[in-house]
């Protein structure tokens, strides 16, 4: 009875700490603006890399689902449901006509510490695709970019349920349009996490992302550059729970989470929430609704998992939407 009050009063105090510093920090600016320029493409600190996170709403600070969960919250790495595996993942966002590979597995895995690589190409200027799908982009289409991020996440228990964890990456970018010379710019931020699991039916998670700066592509219409601007801080609160899930070694039929996120600089708080429903061992059902003052919208998903090859898929089928996306991977267990 005792540990069911103190699992309860952690969780209000987390919550507790973490609305207060949001209030605090809302109305601090974190980044530049730009006057009359087209925005080509910004790396969104608030979209993560995990097509499992993204077929639930984008909620993927409590999500220790594979190693792309790092991007979320690089806390996760001590818990990862998928720890001996190779992630490959193709995003394509529509907005801006921009694919996405990562490529992402763990290095080191002892009974502390855990650290994982992550390889990303991101590049953009071939319309095919998005015309074929039928999908909306506003990207001029003889402007080429690239850009090449390497992330290094670092976990590290504290206790038997709680871990806390760290994430570095550097991002090398370049952009080019017909008969115009080209633009290259280098930059770096880091990110920290926290991971709490007081039974194998509930995990809550608290992730602040994006400290430094971020590569932002910009046409004026004269020339084509890079600007190194101050990247899009974001701090997100999260709670996802199983059932059943009795223990370590048992399947849940069902899966919720829910997180909020402020994005520092911009009005509002994005609410996010996400649903997961596996009717059979092998395949699992997804869908997720995100709602913030600009943005919202559902998301949809289906995993299918095999013994030693998983396949999962995420859609947001808002149409002419500058947040339509889709997404899928495949990790090997080895």
């Amino acid at each position: 009875m005792k540990q069911i009050y103190y699992t309860a009063a952690l969780k209000w105090i987390l919550i507790g700490c973490m609305t207060g510093l949001i209030c605090m920090l809302q109305t601090q600016s974190l980044f530049a603006q730009l006057d009359s320029t087209l925005v080509i493409y910004e790396h969104r600190s608030s979209y993560t890399s995990d097509v499992y996170a993204n077929g639930l709403g984008m909620s993927g600070v409590t999500l220790a689902h594979s190693t792309a969960s790092m991007y979320s919250n690089p806390a996760t790495l001590s818990f990862l449901r998928r720890p001996r595996s190779i992630t490959f993942d193709h995003y394509y966002d529509a907005s801006n006509a921009v694919r996405y590979v990562n490529f992402s597995s763990l290095l080191i895995n002892t009974h502390r510490q855990t650290f994982a690589l992550g390889l990303s190409l991101r590049n953009s200027g071939y319309r095919g695709l998005e015309k074929g799908l039928g999908f909306f982009s506003r990207v001029p289409s003889d402007i080429r970019f690239h850009q090449m991020d390497i992330t290094m996440g670092y976990s590290m228990l504290v206790l038997s349920n709680l871990s806390i964890g760290a994430l570095f990456q550097v991002s090398d970018g370049t952009i080019k349009r017909t008969t115009l010379p080209k633009s290259h710019e280098t930059t770096a931020s880091v990110g920290f996490g926290l991971f709490y699991s007081p039974t194998p039916a509930i995990e809550y998670g608290i992730a602040l992302n994006g400290i430094g700066n971020n590569l932002e592509y910009v046409d004026d219409y004269s020339t084509q550059k890079i600007n190194v601007v101050q990247r899009h801080q974001t701090l997100a609160l999260g709670i996802s729970m199983h059932y059943p899930y009795t223990s370590l070694y048992s399947r849940p039929y069902v899966n919720l989470s829910a997180s909020n996120e402020k994005i520092f600089g911009i009005k509002g708080i994005w609410y996010k929430a996400g649903l997961e429903v596996l009717p059979i061992h092998q395949i699992g059902l997804r869908t997720g609704y995100i709602y913030s003052p600009n943005f919202q919208g559902f998301t949809v998903g289906f995993g299918i998992n095999f013994r030693s090859l998983h396949l999962d898929y995420a859609l947001s089928p808002k149409a002419n939407s500058l947040h339509q996306f889709q997404q899928f991977s495949i990790s090997v267990i080895i």
